[in-house]
């Protein structure tokens, strides 16, 4: 434990009622992540206008500081202060920090919320790293609900590189939706047609060759 936080807090106005003493301008500041002890020595005047103390036991309490959490940077005040927009912090303050600049590509809302722009993709939600998609059209922008980005409609997976159930990549490597069953039959039949008529040709060439 730390020494107790030592300052008279003298010409204020306390007010006590029914034991309870309302310290209005009273401020503690604590390094984030700190302990203070406070020590409260009560001195004034009884109904007699005799200066005694109220308490003869100094009132001791301790101050909990939380540390700075991802999305803050630690000042050289000892606060933590929220990274503002354009600018992101994904890991936890160790010491003095700073935020840093968003990604090129990417969105940042403040705190630790980033998303990527189109044609972009973020492997984890909160990390920093903004990759460029192979197929550039499967990847939409991001959002704050949505901060590894979102892919477009037929299409899945990391940085939006698969095909969801009834898609297929055509030669494109595009996602395609699948052919109904009656329009896959009759590309079935057109096929098999141009395939006899070929075979057809062949054979007539093959003919008129002899």
């Amino acid at each position: 434990t730390k020494e107790p936080f030592k300052n008279r807090i003298a010409h204020n106005r306390v007010t006590c009622v029914n034991g309870t003493f309302a310290f209005t301008d009273l401020v503690i500041t604590v390094a984030p992540g700190d302990i203070q002890l406070i020590e409260f020595e009560f001195v004034g005047l009884d109904d007699n206008g005799i200066q005694r103390e109220f308490i003869s036991k100094p009132y001791v309490q301790a101050v909990y500081s939380r540390q700075c959490i991802a999305g803050e940077e630690q000042t050289r005040r000892g606060t933590c202060e929220r990274c503002g927009y354009g600018f992101y912090s994904m890991d936890v303050p160790d010491g003095q920090s700073s935020c840093t600049l968003c990604e090129n590509n990417a969105v940042c809302l403040g705190g630790n919320v980033m998303y990527p722009m189109a044609g972009h993709y973020k492997k984890v939600p909160y990390g920093g790293a903004v990759f460029r998609c192979y197929n550039q059209n499967a990847c939409l922008e991001g959002s704050a609900d949505a901060l590894t980005g979102t892919c477009a409609a037929g299409y899945q997976g990391f940085m939006c590189g698969s095909c969801v159930n009834m898609f297929y990549k055509n030669a494109q490597s595009q996602c395609s939706r699948c052919p109904s069953y009656n329009t896959a039959m009759i590309q079935a039949a057109l096929r098999l047609l141009w395939l006899t008529v070929l075979i057809y040709g062949i054979s007539k060439l093959n003919l008129r060759v002899t």
